[in-house]
């Protein structure tokens, strides 16, 4: 037995942790987190297309994930099942610049008055 090894399970004895939760864990870390976390950014990628699709104001989803990133408060990303809120504006930030959005992002009342003037 290593060294490193001797001291693993030493620091995994003294943390109450035996093989089988230690081993849950690693497999946790390993594949499942990260597997959710692309899940999230494929969440954000097709809910930005979606936005954009419709003609709103696609952009306002990164304004919106700047406000949570302004409260703070992350768990480390490899312990999260989400990405990081940067790596997520940073990811929507780049979808962005390839997005066709209709019609000044969603943001012009003009356009807005003459798409609804036929439901009056």
């Amino acid at each position: 037995m290593s060294s490193n090894t001797a001291l693993a399970q030493g620091l995994l004895s003294a943390a109450g942790l035996d093989t089988k939760t230690w081993v849950q864990l690693a497999v946790n870390l390993a594949y499942n987190l990260p597997n959710s976390r692309k899940d999230e950014l494929e969440a954000d990628r097709l809910g930005l297309n979606n936005l954009a699709e419709a003609g709103y104001a696609a952009k306002a989803m990164i304004s919106l994930m700047g406000k949570l990133a302004q409260q703070g408060g992350s768990t480390p990303t490899i312990l999260s099942t989400h990405p990081a809120t940067s790596d997520r504006i940073l990811a929507l930030q780049k979808q962005l610049n390839s997005v066709n959005n209709k019609q000044n992002q969603g943001l012009d009342e003009d356009y807005y008055q003459l798409q609804i003037r036929s439901l009056r």
